[in-house]
């Protein structure tokens, strides 16, 4: 038997996420494909004694390079249900291997048919009650298998083919998908999309919310085991932290020439030589229809006979599947979604509507225009080494946020120890590990922060992140933990088995310094204050952080920047 193991990444770092194993014969025998393999053992009866060696053979060699990453084992329900597969059992084989139930995950196909949900409901319990996590695999927009969610509350659900091939090209695909990301995080769970083939399909579905996904663009199921960050120059920041999120598609909108499906050709046609347009939009009481435009019209009455269809409605000939998009759409994202349109629509308009009806057009030559300059603009204020926004978009977002947000806080972090971890594993060794403190704090505010986090890199080992105050503390402390762990591939093996370092400090004399770790300051802002106010709090209160051993995180007790109690703490102070 075989183990094969195919990457699951997170977009939001490029870091792996977890292994979805699979098992088969020997290479080019008749039982090399799972499939294959499983429909004999079904055949033979001997189900149960063929997922249980599948399930010892993936956990045996499962051996990542980077803690933390999750083991996905597909597991039979038959085999689940059959009483010599217990919870104990399942317990005995993990931890006979080093791990521990919570690194694993029985993935189970939406496809499945269950005789009686309920008595399948309580064996998994046992299972989860031990530790174990499930991921349901397949899933689609069915009756069945949203039930079948609701009843099982995974910790995981995977979009397959159905909705996942050709994302980038389907409008009604990409809405269905981001509103199953928005469902799934809305009950605490995690999407991860399968059978991502092409970087088009990655961007498009980083765009409209997946955090999670595999495939053959990303990853050959092998029997080995990659590093821990998938190498796909995937950016650092999300889609969230882009600056051009902050300029929607509105800015950009035009009013258009619009008429009822009813009207008809030959109408149009007038329309068109008389008020000199290149798009009309066809819309029933507000809400868009379709889209028409000059080249497109004349192309058809050349190429069919015009008197026989002047006076047919104008929705006969119109495209019924305009692009069209909400006026909060950003520009990035509203571009993204023109360019992956089919060659013959490339440079039709888009139709922006407010509530679901028009607004107006933008032309697609002007979109790209607007597109150009907020990239050159966000380079100017782009960190080279991370990726991340800079000083600049920190101003930015901090008078953003002091213009609609009541209350808000802002996290001061940077490394401890890092000068000397510098000297002592030389620059590009450094360069590495303030990239991963960018790809841990970009993690973790995806993970744990409001929907508009925002992460900056100010300089050398120094970042500021600006969340909705009850994320903070959540977040701090998969900072924290996240950091711990990744850190210690950073060190030789000597070094991270006595948990210091030998080198010299500022003043020369060479001293025994502990491992790099990450020190954190935050600070509420509860109305209008000075951007120079925010600096000063939030450099005393990570410098306090940073004096304390133990003591990563400090939080600031004052009252709220912008407040009278506020203001009277800094008086005091002063």
């Amino acid at each position: 038997m075989i183990a094969h193991y195919q990457s699951i990444v997170d977009f939001q770092s490029g870091a792996i996420h977890g292994w979805e194993a699979s098992s088969g014969g020997a290479q080019d025998g008749e039982l090399e494909s799972p499939l294959r393999l499983f429909e004999i053992g079904a055949a033979l009866g001997r189900l149960f004694e063929l997922e249980t060696h599948c399930f010892k053979t993936s956990v045996k060699y499962f051996n990542p390079r980077s803690g933390g990453q999750k083991l996905f084992i597909n597991v039979h329900p038959d085999a689940l249900l059959d009483l010599r597969f217990s919870a104990s059992h399942g317990l005995e084989m993990v931890k006979g291997h080093g791990l521990e139930p919570g690194d694993v995950v029985l993935e189970i196909t939406s496809q499945s048919s269950f005789e009686n949900l309920d008595v399948f409901k309580r064996k998994l319990a046992s299972f989860r009650k031990e530790g174990f996590l499930l991921s349901i695999d397949n899933v689609s927009i069915e009756d069945w298998r949203i039930r079948l969610i609701s009843e099982l509350q995974p910790d995981y659900i995977k979009l397959g083919s159905s909705l996942v091939g050709n994302v980038h090209k389907d409008q009604v695909k990409r809405a269905l998908v981001e509103a199953f990301a928005a469902f799934v995080r809305k009950i605490n769970a995690k999407l991860i999309c399968k059978n991502i083939e092409t970087r088009e399909q990655l961007l498009c579905l980083m765009h409209v919310g997946v955090e999670y996904g595999q495939g053959l663009y990303l990853d050959y199921p092998d029997q080995s085991f990659k590093e821990s960050d998938i190498g796909l120059d995937l950016p650092v920041t999300s889609p969230k932290n882009s600056e051009s999120r902050r300029i929607p598609i509105e800015y950009l909108t035009i009013q258009s020439l619009v008429v009822s499906p009813q009207t008809t050709v030959r109408g149009v046609q007038a329309l068109f030589r008389q008020q000199h347009v290149s798009c009309i939009v066809v819309a029933d009481r507000g809400k868009p229809k379709g889209l028409i435009t000059e080249h497109r019209l004349f192309r058809k009455l050349a190429s069919l006979n015009s008197s026989s269809i002047e006076h047919q409605s104008i929705s006969a000939v119109m495209d019924d599947m305009p692009l069209i998009v909400d006026v909060a759409t950003p520009v990035e994202l509203a571009a993204q979604l023109a360019m992956e349109r089919e060659p013959s629509k490339l440079y039709e308009e888009i139709i922006v509507v407010r509530e679901e009806e028009v607004l107006g057009t933008v032309p697609v030559h002007v979109l790209m225009n607007a597109r150009a300059r907020i990239q050159v603009e966000a380079a100017r204020d782009t960190n080279p080494l991370t990726g991340l926004p800079g000083n600049k978009a920190l101003e930015h977002e901090l008078n953003f946020f002091m213009k609609v947000k009541p209350v808000f806080s802002i996290i001061y972090a940077d490394l401890d120890n890092f000068k000397v971890y510098n000297d002592a594993y030389g620059f590009i060794n450094g360069d590495r590990l303030i990239k991963q403190a960018a790809k841990t704090l970009v993690h973790c505010a995806s993970e744990h922060g409001s929907p508009d986090v925002k992460v900056c890199h100010i300089g050398g080992d120094d970042f500021v992140i600006i969340t909705a105050d009850e994320t903070v503390e959540p977040m701090c402390a998969a900072i924290q933990r996240r950091f711990q762990r990744d850190v210690q591939e950073f060190y030789s093996d000597e070094d991270r088995s006595r948990g210091w370092t030998l080198a010299k400090g500022r003043d020369g004399v060479e001293r025994e310094y502990p491992l790099v770790t990450i020190s954190m300051g935050a600070v509420q802002v509860g109305g209008s204050c000075s951007l120079m106010e925010i600096g000063e709090r939030a450099a005393h209160v990570k410098k306090f952080a940073k004096s304390y051993q133990g003591q990563p995180v400090s939080f600031d007790r004052r009252g709220a920047l912008g407040t009278a109690d506020g203001k009277r703490a800094a008086e005091r102070k002063n």
